[in-house]
C-alpha cells in the first residue's frame, strides 16, 4: 500500500477505561486538522491488551464521538463492528509478521526480568539493560522480546513481545498505521518518547513498515487535572463520567476547545506544530 497524498489521520483510544476530558481534546484536535484540510479521519481501537478490554470502555468511545458530533471516514462503527471486524486481535498474524522482521535485525534480545525486577534494579523505574548480553535465545518460554535503543531516558530497551507471546503496543501501533496508510498522527506532548521509539523500530524494519518515517508527527500541549497533574483513565479521571447529567454540553466542550487551543497550546511537528492547526 503506497502513501496517499491525501491527509489521513485518526483517533486511536485504549478501551482500558473511560475517556477522559484529555481524550476528548485530542479527539477535537485530529477532527480539527482533518476537516480543515480536507483529509480523511479514522478511529482505530487500539485494543491488543484483552486483559484490560472491557466492552463498556468500548462502548464509551462510540458514545462520546456521538455526543461530540464526531464523525469518522473510516474504522469500526460501533463495538459489535469493532469486536467482529476491526479489533487488533484479529491482526496477530500480521504483527508476528513484523516481529519476525524485527528479530531478524539482530537488534531484538530476550529478556526474562518481571517489573519487580526492573524496579529493583533501577532507581528511575527504567529497564537497566540487565539481559541485554545474557544471550538468552529468543524460542526460550516466558521471555519478553526488548529492541536495543539506548540514549533515549524513558524508552531504553522497549519491550516489543510480552512474555506471553503478544506483540507490544509500539509493533502493533506501527503497523496498524502503515496498513492504513496514515500521513499525519496527532498526539499529546506525553507521547513524543512513543513516536521516537516508533520510528527508531521503523527504521530497523525497513521494507513496507519503512513507510511508517514518511508520516509526520504532531504533539499538541496536554489538558491537565486542576492540580497540574496529566488526566489518566488508569487514575479514573474520567470515572464521573463525560456525558453524566453535570457534564457541560457538546457545544459547551468545543467552545472552550477553541478557547483553550488558541491561548496555550503550543505543538510541535517536529520543529513546529505550525500555525495551521
Amino acid at each position: 500500500m503506497k502513501m496517499s497524498k491525501k491527509i489521513i489521520t485518526r483517533f486511536a483510544p485504549t478501551p482500558s477505561g473511560f475517556l477522559h476530558m484529555g481524550n476528548v481534546w485530542n479527539l477535537l484536535f485530529v477532527e480539527d486538522f482533518a476537516r480543515s484540510r480536507g483529509g480523511q479521519l479514522w478511529l482505530r481501537v487500539d485494543d491488543l491488551d484483552r486483559a484490560r478490554y472491557r466492552r463498556e470502555y468500548a462502548e464509551d468511545i462510540f458514545r462520546v464521538a456521538d455526543w461530540l458530533g464526531v464523525r469518522f471516514d473510516n474504522g469500526p462503527r460501533n463495538v459489535r463492528d469493532l469486536e467482529s471486524n476491526w479489533s487488533q486481535a484479529l491482526r496477530t498474524e500480521r504483527y508476528r509478521e513484523a516481529l519476525s522482521v524485527l528479530a531478524a535485525s539482530g537488534r531484538v534480545f530476550a529478556c526474562t526480568c518481571s517489573r519487580r525486577d526492573v524496579a529493583a534494579a533501577s532507581t528511575q523505574g527504567e529497564y537497566p539493560g540487565t539481559c541485554l548480553r545474557a544471550g538468552i535465545p529468543l524460542n526460550t518460554p516466558d521471555v519478553a522480546w526488548r529492541f536495543h535503543l539506548e540514549g533515549t531516558p524513558g524508552a531504553a530497551h522497549p519491550v516489543v513481545r510480552r512474555r506471553d507471546g503478544c506483540p507490544a503496543y509500539h509493533v502493533a501501533s506501527i503497523v496498524d498505521d502503515v496498513d492504513m496508510g496514515m500521513t499525519h498522527i496527532i498526539r499529546g506532548r506525553d507521547l513524543e518518547i512513543s513516536t521516537h521509539v516508533q520510528r527508531a523500530l521503523a527504521a530497523v524494519m525497513n521494507g513496507e513498515f519503512g513507510r511508517f518515517g514518511q508520516i509526520t508527527f504532531l504533539h499538541h500541549a496536554l489538558v491537565t487535572a486542576p492540580n497540574g497533574t496529566k488526566l489518566s483513565k488508569s487514575a479514573g479521571s474520567g470515572a464521573a463520567g463525560l456525558l453524566s447529567r453535570r457534564a457541560p454540553s457538546a457545544e459547551a466542550v468545543r467552545r472552550a476547545f477553541r478557547s483553550w487551543r488558541e491561548t496555550q497550546v503550543r505543538a510541535c511537528a517536529d520543529d513546529d506544530f505550525g500555525p495551521g492547526l
